[in-house]
């Protein structure tokens, strides 16, 4: 796992900013780092060593022929599959090389197809004078690219091109007001004006030659496995659940390879549980697993890992954060994170990362599994509310947002104290948000608002963001209308939650410390199956990921495979009136008070004054806010 970064320039190539951009982008890659330039173009490179530690890895690395240049960040993990059919004298035993000499031998477009892993490159072609970049099927590495007044820039992370452009970038008013919607900024957008992400399953081409055309190309596309797949097809569920099973170990087995020391993350739930079981099953030693837990028990799914790993006998490590643990982090987010992004399990995940990167260098991720099979709960909750007859669900919408806040709370108290929900469920804060979802005539809106941090019928978000569009598009995609509901949001969440939130949290988290992880259930083979299984298969009898809960059977106990999902989140709400207050106060009364006004000053202090009262619950919106200012006074 490595950084890239460089530019191209007609009127020549500055060293130093190449050099600038490799500091830039050092923690990503402590172990070497290198640049190349001639008179147009620079590459710049840091390195993770992960295979082949020695120097014949170096970056940028140039093709037998010399015809190619390129730096590359990521692994192939079939790399050495597709170095037999190629006749060459090998170098190194790096995954780089094997993707020069292919595109060497067979093109950009060939090699892409056949490449298995998670990547993301840039390489120049010295004969016809082109840059072409590329990133992986699912976005599980960043590239980021634009124009700065003469130069095209492209890098692993955005901090690379303050080395040639300094704080001088224009923030995106349309980026801003989706971010507050959802707390993270999907592609090809950024908070920036005029610089992009490449978006996943994608590669590009800048012709360097006069015209300067810049083409984008799919190479990658999931609409397409669906349309190619029989979705209901003869297999029994054992036989599928063998095949997933086999396969699943096939990628695990595949992502293990490496010359550093290798561990797991392991939550307790079931994504991450089914991956470390299976790493387990295929290892002779015992491995690493890696977990955080809570004081707050509400929050803490440790004791759950902890039992989990001593059933299926890992090496277990295990560290419990407190708030000081968090208030130490907070002021990381915007050098850790370019762009404002507020998913708040971030915190944890930096944490979790630099915990593991004590031990190891590479760890495994159940990262993939919820969108994959059915793992959300808004998969179940937007097929009960659309069965609701529209008529009934407008009328009880208006009941709901009639009635008190504080009477939610009552009944929340009463039912806690009878014991009839868990103190973490949050019931009134999901009645609140109940009574605007199930007004919602048809699943678009449905979808965004279930995936939205902000909903608030008397305040829209263009109200929130002044100088925002009057209305914005957190989707940046058509959604095939042959696809069944739950099957358009599996989509929507695999095209854009999962690279934009999910997998841009733990790369940034991750790399932060130096630390690569992977992603066994985003393998190419595993993606495919899922979309050729039944949706009997995912959601069956009202359990979420029932496939996926079956397979884990065969290795730990019913109770703990069976039990509510508590995802990977802090106690934000109460820390917010609590350890965090000050610091919140603090950052919302710059906010508000901020000589670029990009916040209208009435909403922002009515919502904090309601959550502090305990009147509503604003914890996200609040989160939002904060980590925007945070960043903002950061790199502006």
């Amino acid at each position: 796992m490595c950084g890239l970064a460089g530019y191209y320039c007609a009127d020549g190539i500055n060293k130093n900013i190449l050099l600038d951009m490799t500091k830039s982008l050092s923690h990503r890659g402590p172990d070497d780092e290198g640049v190349w330039q001639n008179n147009i173009v620079g590459l710049a490179h840091t390195r993770l060593s992960i295979l082949d530690l020695s120097s014949n890895g170096h970056q940028p690395m140039v093709s037998s022929s010399g015809r190619y240049i390129i730096v590359f960040n990521g692994e192939i993990y079939n790399h050495l599959k597709i170095r037999k059919k190629i006749i060459t004298h090998w170098n190194s035993h790096s995954d780089t090389e094997t993707i020069l000499e292919n595109i060497e031998n067979f093109g950009i477009e060939k090699t892409l197809s056949e490449m298995e892993g998670m990547f993301s490159f840039v390489i120049y072609d010295k004969v016809n004078n082109h840059l072409i970049l590329a990133r992986d099927p699912i976005g599980q590495k960043p590239l980021y690219y634009g124009w700065v007044e003469n130069k095209f820039i492209f890098a692993s992370e955005l901090k690379a091109f303050k080395t040639i452009q300094g704080k001088n970038f224009q923030i995106d008013r349309n980026s801003l007001a989706v971010y507050m919607k959802t707390g993270y900024i999907p592609a090809p957008a950024t908070i920036y004006k005029n610089i992009y992400k490449l978006k996943p399953g994608t590669f590009a081409n800048l012709d360097l030659k006069g015209s300067k055309n810049f083409k984008q190309k799919s190479y990658y596309s999931i609409n397409e496995i669906i349309l190619n797949n029989n979705q209901l097809r003869d297999n029994d569920f054992e036989s599928s659940k063998s095949e997933l099973k086999n396969t699943l170990l096939k990628s695990v087995e595949k992502q293990q390879i490496s010359d550093v020391p290798i561990g797991s993350f392991l939550s307790g739930g079931i994504d991450s549980s089914l991956i470390t079981c299976l790493m387990q099953e295929v290892n002779k030693n015992k491995i690493n697993t890696f977990t955080i837990g809570f004081d707050d028990k509400r929050f803490d799914e440790s004791s759950y890992a902890k039992r989990i790993a001593d059933t299926i006998g890992t090496n277990h490590n295990e560290l419990i954060v407190k708030p000081n643990d968090i208030l130490n982090v907070i002021p990381l987010i915007p050098k850790i994170y370019d762009e404002p992004f507020s998913d708040s399990s971030q915190l944890v995940t930096y944490l979790l990362s630099s915990f593991a990167r004590e031990s190891v260098t590479v760890a495994l991720s159940g990262d993939g599994g919820d969108e994959l099979f059915c793992g959300y709960n808004r998969y179940l909750w937007a097929s009960r509310i659309l069965s609701i007859p529209y008529f009934l669900r407008a009328f009880l919408s208006y009941l709901l947002k009639n009635s008190s806040v504080n009477i939610f709370s009552k009944i929340e108290e009463l039912t806690i104290y009878l014991g009839l929900i868990g103190s973490n469920y949050q019931f009134s804060d999901k009645l609140v948000k109940l009574s605007y979802l199930i007004g919602n005539k048809d699943l678009d809106i449905l979808y965004k608002n279930l995936l939205a941090n902000y909903i608030d019928d008397s305040k829209s978000i263009n109200d929130l963001v002044v100088g925002s569009p009057a209305s914005i598009n957190i989707l940046n995609f058509e959604i095939p209308n042959h696809l069944n509901n739950t099957e358009k949001m599996m989509y929507c969440d695999t095209l854009s939650y999962l690279p934009d939130d999910i997998l841009c949290k733990v790369d940034r988290a991750s790399m932060a410390v130096g630390l690569e992880t992977r992603a066994p259930f985003l393998e190419k083979e595993v993606i495919e199956l899922s979309w050729n299984l039944p949706k009997s298969y995912k959601i069956n009898k009202g359990k979420s990921k029932y496939i996926l809960r079956s397979i884990l059977e065969d290795y730990l106990p019913y109770d703990f495979i069976n039990r509510p999902k508590m995802g990977f989140a802090i106690p934000l709400s109460s820390w917010l009136r609590g350890p965090l207050k000050d610091m919140a106060e603090s950052k919302i009364e710059m906010a508000i008070n901020s000589s670029d006004c990009f916040f209208n000053k009435e909403i922002v202090i009515q919502k904090w004054n309601e959550h502090k009262s305990k009147k509503r619950n604003w914890h996200y919106f609040i989160w939002n806010l904060i980590v925007f200012q945070t960043w903002l006074e950061y790199n502006m």
